[in-house]
């Protein structure tokens, strides 16, 4: 393998964990907001009666 396609491939490695990182943080923040509606939607169930 030349040096320039070692190159390449490490950058396209970089750009994939990247976007893998970013994909998780995604995850986790959408994960987070379906657990705080739920969460406000029983309270509101409980407030209602």
């Amino acid at each position: 393998m030349t040096d320039a396609s070692a190159y390449i491939l490490e950058d396209i490695q970089r750009k994939l964990e990247e976007a893998k990182s970013h994909l998780s943080e995604y995850l986790r923040k959408s994960s987070r907001a379906i657990s705080a509606k739920k969460n406000l939607e029983d309270y509101e169930k409980v407030l209602a009666g």
